[in-house]
């Protein structure tokens, strides 16, 4: 469990990613290649993105730039949606997620849960399809 700071599923059009523990660099370029190979293979079609960090601790500094540069990379590839999941008002948001949440919002429809299954009706209810119960 110490490797895993990471988990990524993808079903139809939605990609769930959950992030776990602290995050080095290292893991943030390991994550973000996953998610561009995901991108890519979407051929430009419309897709969404759940992003739960619930069990991120910390992010280091420098792992924030590969985050930057791949969203814009998402977008031109089909990116339409983001739900985060988390407590907007942890205090872990108060720093790399709230810049990233700046980011999601300007580039995508973007949207908070609470938990996977609102963030799944959120998605589900702006027409993507994936990971039905």
């Amino acid at each position: 469990m110490d490797d895993l700071h990471f988990q990524i599923k993808q079903d139809k059009d939605i990609v769930y990613l959950k992030g776990i523990g602290s995050w080095k660099s290292k893991v943030s370029e390991d994550c973000v290649h996953l998610i561009n190979t995901y991108a890519v293979q979407q051929q430009h079609h419309q897709f969404a993105l759940i992003v739960d960090t619930s069990e991120m601790r910390s992010v280091v500094p420098n792992g924030v730039e590969a985050w930057h540069d791949a969203i814009e990379f998402w977008v031109d590839s089909g990116l339409q949606m983001i739900t985060r999941v988390d407590n907007p008002e942890a205090t872990f948001d108060k720093g790399f997620v709230a810049d990233l949440d700046d980011i999601f919002r300007y580039d995508t429809r973007f949207m908070t849960s609470n938990d996977t299954d609102h963030a799944l009706l959120l998605l589900h209810k702006a027409g993507f399809e994936g990971f039905e119960h």
